[in-house]
C-alpha cells in the first residue's frame, strides 16, 4: 500500500515537472517573425531570382534571367526587373545533338 502511494506521488510529481517545462518553454519562445513581405494589391504573384530556359530537342533556344518577376492578372502583364534575355546562336541550335 505504501509503495503504491509513493509510485503515484512520483508519477504526479513527474507530470507536474513536465507540464512546468512545457509552459516555461512556451512562454520563453520569441514571437514569430514575418517570413514574407506582403505583395501590393495589384500584384497577384511574384518570383525572385527567376531563371527560365526554353529547350527544343535537348538544346537550349533561349534563356531569360530576372531578379524579380511580378504578374498582374488584371492587365495580364508580367513585369521583369532587371531582365536579361539570351538567344542561342542559330547554327548551334540547328546542329545535331551530341550523342
Amino acid at each position: 500500500m505504501l509503495n503504491i502511494r509513493r509510485i503515484l506521488a512520483l508519477i504526479i510529481l513527474l507530470v507536474v515537472v513536465l507540464l512546468s517545462l512545457v509552459v516555461w518553454r512556451y512562454v520563453q519562445q520569441k514571437p514569430v517573425q514575418e517570413t514574407f513581405k506582403t505583395l501590393p494589391p495589384e500584384i497577384d504573384l511574384a518570383l525572385d531570382n527567376l531563371n527560365y530556359t526554353e529547350t527544343q530537342d535537348g538544346r537550349k533556344r533561349w534563356t531569360l534571367v530576372a531578379d524579380r518577376a511580378e504578374y498582374l492578372r488584371s492587365s495580364n502583364l508580367v513585369r521583369l526587373n532587371p531582365v536579361q534575355l539570351t538567344f542561342m546562336r542559330l547554327e548551334l541550335w540547328r546542329s545535331e545533338p551530341d550523342r
